[in-house]
């Protein structure tokens, strides 16, 4: 239960995601740190970036918790000035641009190892130079940039840093944190500063040190770290923000699955916890948001999310050939029938996706057509055999080899049949059962596909380079978080290292440059991949949240849908 003192000092206990705890403190995250839990649950809490989006329930900017003021973009579209709100770290060091700019040399210095870099694009690669000058931070792009998607996607990343970090372990390096941006002896200089806080980052037993707590300019301080990746969390007496804290005092409770933290709701040793779909009825009008535990109540987001299987584009062989076809990378899409699919896989906690847009985009930011190509098995059949495939044996068979209209076309040789192999992550949640589904309504349609299993890490990897399997799921898709506009460019623009099924195309390409360079929609876009189909779009999965009913908020007691923990806000 909560436990209050007669100050009102409150502790909150909260469930951590189930098998992930913190394990890394410094806020610039190479892809093996790059996680929910380290970021928008941990770090987030402690290290604010210049732009927070998500507060509560919100997928959007919050002014409120930003550490600068609103960014001016020039008239030539090309130079971002943004203001620091004179904000303070723990240690009472004002927060300036500097303090920024630490945070770019050390990007800089090695683009490749931070997760969310993309080649050509954004920040670092479009940076052509740099100023910081007291409060004011000044960055000249190479090209046009459109604002928001910079705002969103890219300024909201850039976590101003203590100058005491700028230091290789033995002796204080400045140039790493002053120096020019870009320079050759900036760069130079932060290769040791870079080195040195990566591995202090992954030790635990620093973790409440000074080093690190006295560079905290959030709401809360880390004041205990468990062996078991427990943390507990202290308000941040030196906090300059607005939003003060209500509770003095939260800890955040590793649980190893979801069955455990179930459990540990029902024993009333959480205040905060997520629940799996398995646990809950089926998802209908009557059910959904119904509390199931007392004195609990249960709330579902939509997350800021696309889900879909990958689609592998490795080799020259065979398989490569069948999914280079339009038509029958429609045919796959158009076969599925997402109702089916959410209900095997989340037993209803789910909405429908027919584009890289999450359900929940709003239709400012960008829109594609409602159904996409539909659900239609008749209209999945027309497109195989109008293109030269006959059914045998109940799997579809090229009978029509060529180039022509009407036939299967280019690399495919007669007699080639449509017989695939799938990879799924073990050991992921609901995943067996949506899997099960999706493959059951493929070969309702003379589509063969063999699953095999792998762990998460290889799943992903298999499909960026293993030419023995053709598609890859592990059930997550793409979390439009910390990176909140879902525009897209990190998952097929050609050189991004998240493009894990090699998909290349040059009228997507002109699409993703049009977003990041000019103030366009996402609605050319979204609808050119909504029938270009680079991925098979599968249901996004809802995200449930069970909260004690005594905790209140102004911005909202439930899931963020960016993953965001905003608990200043909790009384």
């Amino acid at each position: 239960m909560l436990v209050s003192s007669a100050q009102s000092v409150v502790t909150l206990r909260v469930a951590e995601q189930p098998g992930s705890i913190p394990s890394f403190i410094f806020p610039l995250n190479s892809c093996s740190t790059f996680s929910t839990t380290n970021v928008q649950q941990f770090q987030s809490l402690q290290y604010r970036p210049l732009y927070f989006y998500g507060a509560g329930t919100s997928s959007t900017l919050s002014p409120l918790l930003s550490l600068a003021n609103t960014p001016v973009l020039s008239h030539d579209l090309k130079t971002v000035t943004i203001s620091m709100k004179n904000w303070r770290f723990a240690n009472h060091a004002t927060i300036t641009a500097a303090s920024a700019l630490f945070y770019l040399n050390l990007y800089r210095t090695n683009p490749s190892s931070v997760c969310g870099y993309s080649e050509h694009t954004g920040i670092p690669d479009q940076i052509a130079s740099v100023s910081a000058s007291g409060q004011l931070l000044r960055m000249t792009f190479t090209s046009t940039v459109n604002l928001p998607w910079l705002q969103a996607n890219y300024l909201s990343q850039i976590v101003p840093l203590s100058l005491t970090w700028a230091t290789n372990g033995t002796t204080p390096v400045p140039t790493c944190a002053t120096g020019t941006y870009g320079a050759p002896a900036t760069i130079s200089a932060c290769q040791g500063v870079l080195a040195y806080l990566r591995t202090q980052g992954a030790t635990t037993a620093t973790f409440t040190s000074p080093f690190w707590q006295l560079g905290v300019d959030g709401p809360y301080r880390l004041s205990a770290f468990g062996s078991d990746g427990s943390a507990t969390f202290s308000a941040n007496a030196a906090y300059s923000g607005s939003v003060k804290p209500h509770i003095g005092t939260f800890r955040e409770v590793p649980m190893h699955s979801y069955m455990q933290e179930l459990a540990a709701l029902r024993a009333g040793s959480l205040d905060l916890g997520y629940i799996a779909p398995i646990d809950l009825p089926v998802h209908t009008s009557t059910s959904k948001n119904t509390p199931t535990l007392k004195p609990f109540t249960l709330t579902e987001a939509t997350a800021n999310q696309t889900n879909y299987v990958v689609i592998n584009r490795t080799g020259t062989n065979d398989h490569a050939a069948l999914l280079n076809q339009l038509y029958i990378r429609q045919a796959l899409q158009q076969s599925l029938n997402q109702s089916a699919l959410a209900l095997a896989g989340w037993k209803g906690y789910a909405l429908p996706s027919t584009s890289p847009l999450p359900p929940s985009t709003p239709v400012g930011i960008g829109t594609a057509g409602v159904n996409g190509l539909g659900f239609s098995v008749a209209k999945a059949r027309q497109l195989l055999t109008a293109h030269g495939w006959t059914l045998s044996s109940g799997v579809y068979s090229c009978t029509s080899p060529g180039t022509g209209a009407t036939n299967c076309g280019s690399g495919i040789a007669n007699q080639t049949a449509l017989s695939f192999t799938l990879v799924e992550s073990s050991g992921q949640h609901g995943l067996p059962a949506l899997v099960n589904s999706l493959i059951a309504q493929w070969r309702a349609i003379g589509i063969s596909v063999t699953k095999v299993f792998d762990t998460v890490t290889n799943t992903v990897a298999r499909c960026h380079s293993d030419n023995t399997v053709q598609f890859c799921v592990t059930g997550g898709g793409w979390n439009y978080a910390p990176q909140v506009w879902p525009s897209g460019e990190q998952l097929f623009a050609t050189a991004s290292t998240f493009n894990f099924g090699h998909y290349s195309d040059a009228q997507m390409s002109a699409l993703l440059n049009a977003v990041e360079s000019t103030k366009v929609s996402l609605s050319a876009y979204a609808s050119y991949a909504q029938t270009q189909i680079p991925v098979v779009y599968l249901p996004v999965p809802l995200l449930l949240q069970e909260t004690r009913a005594t905790l209140h908020s102004v911005v909202g007691v439930g899931p963020s849908p960016l993953g965001s923990f905003t608990p200043e806000y909790l009384k």
